[in-house]
């Protein structure tokens, strides 16, 4: 039986043209559902009951929400589709900037790869996939208030920690670099290998970066506001009632959100 394939999308804007392209070059056929944002339909609300935004990717009767995770996803399926993935996001990715740099030279020898980084939450994501991977680093702490010249350099986009520099290549953005390191060394699945447990994985991923650590945080800086409690119970709640656990048979996609 063939691929049942919908996208749920609005007639015009860049996050839906992106996964129009990758169907498109990949030659899959799929029935488009233009969405009226003022009044979203009900499959928009069972299928992206997070965020109730568009493009959502139906396949096969399962969802994946997010522009640039529907690409990834895509891609999965047709390897020569890996560069699409680098045009698609060009807006979202720095310029390999450490390509032909060598190691650090306060780096330890024969040691591959370091990491610019300071001890908060996305530091230590980093930090748990390296060590699930057994991988031996050397750790730089950073003092953001006063960056160091190697920060800047390999990420003079962000200028933000972790920055893991490996063979004198720089990767910035904590999951992305999470993915990275599940990508290069053999070991513990950080990801799991079914494309859909590993689109899933990237949404709650995301979903905890942008929305439930910042609200969190929130509580915390404002004092015990009672609006900023009330917005991380909110998203705490989100978790509870569709966190990775629930969603997917793998333990491996939850390991991407700890």
């Amino acid at each position: 039986m063939a691929d049942e394939v919908k996208l749920y999308a609005v007639a015009e804007g860049s996050f839906v043209f992106r996964a129009k392209i990758a169907l498109n070059i990949k030659g899959i056929e799929y029935e488009n559902i233009e969405e009226d944002l003022s009044n979203k339909s009900a499959d928009v609300l069972k299928y992206n009951h997070v965020h109730k935004k568009l493009p959502i990717l139906l396949h096969n009767g399962k969802p994946i929400s997010e522009s640039l995770v529907i690409v990834e996803y895509i891609t999965i399926f047709c390897p020569m589709l890996s560069h699409l993935v680098q045009f698609l996001s060009l807006s979202h990715v720095a310029p390999n900037v450490g390509q032909g740099i060598s190691v650090l030279s306060h780096a330890a020898p024969n040691m591959g790869q370091e990491l610019l980084s300071r001890p908060v939450l996305c530091c230590t994501t980093v930090k748990i996939a390296l060590n699930l991977k057994g991988i031996k680093y050397e750790n730089f702490e950073e003092d953001l208030d006063n960056k160091s010249a190697d920060l800047l350099k390999y990420n003079p986009v962000h200028k933000k920690v972790p920055v893991l520099v490996h063979n004198g290549k720089s990767i910035s953005e904590s999951l992305v670099i999470v993915e990275y390191i599940d990508d290069v060394w053999k070991g513990v699945s950080i990801l799991s290998h079914d494309p859909y447990e590993r689109a899933v994985a990237r949404f709650w991923a995301k979903f905890i970066d942008d929305k439930f650590i910042p609200a969190i945080f929130k509580v915390f800086t404002s004092n015990g506001d009672e609006q900023a409690i009330t917005e991380a119970y909110e998203q705490l709640q989100i978790l509870e009632m569709n966190s990775p656990a629930k969603v997917a048979s793998s333990s491996e996609v939850t390991t991407l959100t700890l």
